[in-house]
Parts: C-alpha cells; sequence; structure tokens
C-alpha cells in the first residue's frame, strides 16, 4: 500500500469519527449527561492511556515549559473546552447534520483570521468562498424561530473557536510536538477548566445511566486518542490540500447519520446551503494547496 493511499485512509477514517460524534451525544443526554459533562469525560477518561502512550514515545522528555504551559492554556481554552461545549450545546436546538455543517466553516475563518491577523493576502478565489459559505449559513435560518437561531449561532460560535484554535496551534509551535504529548497536556488542561467551570456553575453531572457511562468510554477513547492520532498521522502522509479535502467526510458523515437515525429533515433550502458551504469549503482548499505562503510565528514569550 502507497503511502498516500494509507495517508488518505487514516484521514477518511478520522473524519468518519468526527462525523459521528453527534450519534453518541444524543445519547449521552439521553443517559443523563450534558454538553459541559460530555465535554469533561471525553477529555479526562483518556489521560491514563495518553500517558502511557506519551511515555513509550517521548523518550523521557515528558515535561513541558512555563511558555509551552501558557500556550496550552490558550490552546485548551478555546479548541479543546469552548468548541465542543458550543457544538454539542447547539444539538439542543437544531439537527445535528445543520450543527456540524455549520460548524464546517473554519477552514474559511481560518483564512479570515491568517488575512486580519497575520496579513496574508486575499484574492478572488478566496472572496468568492466567503460569498459562498455566508450565502449557505443564511439558507439555514429559519425566520421568527428563536430556538433556530439560536443553535444556528453556537454552531457558528464552534466554527469561529475552532478555527481560532488552528491557527494558534499552527503559529504557537504546538504542532510539531510529540502527539500523545501534545494530547495528554491538551486533554488534561482542558478537563481541568471544564471541571471547574462545571463545579462554579452547578452543571457537573455524574449520575449517567450504564450505558452511557459505556458509551462515553468508547467515545472518549475512539475521538480523544485513535480519530486524532489518524489526523495527525493523515497530515504527515499526504499534506495539508489533501487533508483539507478528505476531512469533508467529517459534515457528509454527520449528514447520513442525522438522516438514517434522527430523521433529520432536508428540504430544498438545506440542502442548497450544505451544497454552498461544501463547495466554498472545497473551493478554498484546492485552491490554498496550489500556493505556499510564508506564516508568521508567534512569540514564544
Amino acid at each position: 500500500m502507497s503511502t498516500k493511499l494509507k495517508g488518505s485512509l487514516l484521514m477518511i477514517t478520522s473524519a468518519i469519527m468526527f462525523g459521528s460524534m453527534p450519534l453518541f451525544v444524543k445519547n449521552f443526554y439521553l443517559g443523563g449527561a450534558n454538553a459541559i459533562s460530555v465535554v469533561f469525560y471525553r477529555n479526562f477518561l483518556p489521560l491514563p492511556i495518553l500517558f502511557f502512550l506519551m511515555w513509550k514515545t517521548s523518550s523521557g522528555n515528558m515535561g513541558i515549559s512555563k511558555v509551552e504551559f501558557k500556550k496550552f492554556f490558550v490552546i485548551g481554552s478555546i479548541g479543546a473546552a469552548l468548541t465542543p461545549i458550543f457544538m454539542y450545546s447547539s444539538y439542543n436546538y437544531i439537527d445535528s447534520s445543520m450543527s456540524t455543517t455549520l460548524h464546517y466553516i473554519h477552514p474559511v475563518i481560518v483564512f479570515l483570521e491568517c488575512f486580519l491577523f497575520f496579513h496574508d493576502k486575499i484574492d478572488r478565489v478566496k472572496i468568492a468562498s466567503l460569498v459562498m459559505s455566508t450565502l449557505g449559513i443564511l439558507m439555514f435560518y429559519s425566520p421568527g424561530s428563536p430556538a433556530n437561531a439560536l443553535g444556528i449561532l453556537l454552531a457558528l460560535a464552534s466554527g469561529v473557536t475552532f478555527a481560532t484554535y488552528i491557527v494558534y496551534l499552527d503559529k504557537s509551535g504546538l504542532s510539531k510536538m510529540n502527539p500523545f504529548k501534545y494530547g495528554f497536556y491538551n486533554s488534561l488542561v482542558c478537563s481541568v477548566l471544564v471541571l471547574g467551570y462545571a463545579l462554579a456553575t452547578g452543571t457537573f453531572t455524574y449520575r449517567l445511566t450504564p450505558l452511557a457511562w459505556g458509551l462515553l468510554l468508547f467515545f472518549s477513547i475512539t475521538i480523544t486518542v485513535i480519530a486524532v492520532v489518524c489526523f495527525q498521522l493523515g497530515v504527515r502522509m499526504i499534506g495539508s490540500q489533501n487533508t483539507a479535502i478528505l476531512s469533508t467526510f467529517e459534515p457528509l458523515t454527520s449528514i447520513f447519520w442525522g438522516i438514517v437515525v434522527f430523521q433529520d429533515q432536508f428540504n430544498v433550502r438545506t440542502i442548497l446551503g450544505t451544497v454552498l458551504i461544501l463547495f466554498s469549503v472545497l473551493l478554498l482548499t484546492v485552491f490554498e494547496g496550489r500556493v505556499k505562503k510564508p506564516q508568521k510565528a508567534l512569540l514564544t514569550s
């Protein structure tokens, strides 16, 4: 099997796992969990496995510096905590497939943040991508429906925070760290932050059904360990351009489960909105792969 084919299969596997998250999260809610507790357990339960893998692969270098700790605090707050909280909360108001599709505007937001804060160049293709994604988002809005509007805002917020997480991860240099070491400290910081918030607000819950506990353990290991590792290995093997294109399997998987399992209703507007968003992302990622742009690094102190 060629390296490119192996990397493509790893990336598709990762995208399908991430796209299947709504299938688990809605069952967690039925078992007594909420968005805050799901985020906590997703990061807390895999910590022993991540620590073991870090110990086996880091050659004894398992500590981090003060500068790296500050970076992990930012990463944990934005990417590992806020992003899933916003996304999982949106499932209470809109269809899971719609939520994942709206969340998937993050590649466009990544470009926008790089343009605004790192002065990357803009061109007509990128402007067209932004226009299409905006029109796609508007297609999902149902006038006169406050719950629909709140769900859309939460899903979009998850896309914005995830985009910020991607940009910061790239610019801070943490992306070059041992993947298991990065995964351990990222999950550790997120667990502490989310637990503190849950206890302060009284939203922490532990009275779950046995089925919910079993699914939660399987979910946390699958997403936090397997899917993340597959994603990182896939990036190494096939590069960023193919990674961005193949990751479109994530919203497509969510749409599939939404229709088959949750009987999500898709009308002409939502179908058109989905097509516009996916096409805008595909157009942007294909074009981005043709030009290698210089990147500015964040200060390390």
